[in-house]
């Protein structure tokens, strides 16, 4: 993944999945950045619990456990840490910063990486991440990228129809890997001596 969070591509991309309008994806969207945007913004309790009431009333939230509101103490535990800087956000994303210094750390290594992506992922921003590494890790030299997107694989990097969440979670733990998972996987080892394949 990239350096930040991702809950709102998540939402983004599941939520049309689950049959929900474009008007009705962005309101949720909305309501979770709003309540997001509480905390970091310096907003109020009652802004936060406002924008909750919309976000949490939605099916697929619930089904995600994200649904329900947190007390007055801990989200003014929360923003506290945005206060005193043990949490930074991206202002230009509006989105907080799980990894900061995510680019520079990429950018120093010095090893062969495998990025693997499907490119039904619902779950976090294949697209950008990829964009990320191979503008870090791609442009080092002492370091070798290798990126494979396998089309009709979910965030799992299994067979799909939708790629989103709830399917996801519903699939049979037998569901085969996207075609070309392994081999993709074994020839890289192999080119990079990491091992053979047996005669």
């Amino acid at each position: 993944v990239d350096d930040k969070e991702n809950a709102r591509y998540l939402l983004e991309s599941n939520l049309p999945i689950e049959g929900r309008s474009a008007e009705e994806t962005a309101r949720v969207v909305g309501a979770w950045q709003q309540g997001f945007n509480a905390v970091w913004k310096g907003g109020s309790y009652q802004d936060y619990v406002k924008a909750n009431a919309i976000f949490g009333a939605d099916p697929f939230v619930q089904f995600m456990g994200w649904g329900s509101t947190v007390t007055e103490d801990a989200f003014n535990a929360y923003r506290a840490q945005f206060e005193d800087g043990a949490l930074s956000v991206d202002e230009e994303h509006e989105l907080a910063i799980y990894i900061p210094d995510f680019g520079p750390l990429l950018a120093s290594l010095d090893v062969p990486v495998l990025a693997l992506f499907g490119a039904l992922d619902t779950n976090v921003d294949w697209r950008q991440t990829r964009a990320l590494y191979e503008a870090t890790i791609g442009e080092n030299p002492e370091a070798d990228l290798t990126v494979r997107v396998f089309d009709g694989a979910n965030h799992n990097l299994k067979q799909a129809e939708t790629g989103g969440v709830r399917e996801m979670f519903a699939q049979p733990g037998d569901t085969p890997y996207a075609e070309g998972y392994f081999d993709t996987m074994a020839g890289w080892i192999v080119a990079n001596g990491f091992g053979s394949r047996p005669d």
